[in-house]
């Protein structure tokens, strides 16, 4: 079953298993439906959710809702756990004439993670979201 037109969707992003993770920029992209959009509606980060990456840490949010990108920073030390850990939160809107199956992936080029040295961490992209607009 999918979901209606004009309904929102919200699309939570987590990492897998984070070591020494010190800072990251997440950025998803939308493709795919035979009719309307999925448009953006708000960027977020939840620090109060209890698997929060940097949950109790004192971290630096950073939103840009234009460039659909969500980062975040500690200023000193790092975070480590397991299993997967919250980055952030994107809410889209499918337009009133949306239909078909959309396809929300992470925008690799725009997507990072930092370590506790700020050295960039190797990463590897999960599985997307696909969403059946009716």
């Amino acid at each position: 079953m999918g979901h209606p037109a004009n309904s929102v969707l919200t699309v939570n992003v987590f990492v897998d298993s984070p070591i020494a993770l010190r800072g990251y920029q997440t950025a998803l992209d939308v493709s795919g439906g035979s009719a309307g959009t999925l448009s953006l509606e708000s960027l977020v980060v939840t620090d109060t959710r209890t698997d929060f990456v940097f949950h109790t840490l004192s971290d630096v949010p950073a939103i840009d809702n234009g460039n659909a990108r969500v980062a975040s920073a500690l200023f000193s030390g790092a975070a480590s756990g397991s299993p997967s850990k919250y980055l952030a939160t994107y809410t889209y809107r499918a337009s009133s004439n949306a239909a078909g199956t959309f396809t929300i992936s992470i925008r690799t080029e725009d997507t990072m993670l930092r370590d506790e040295n700020s050295g960039s961490v190797n990463w590897e992209v999960g599985d997307v979201a696909e969403v059946t607009v009716e």
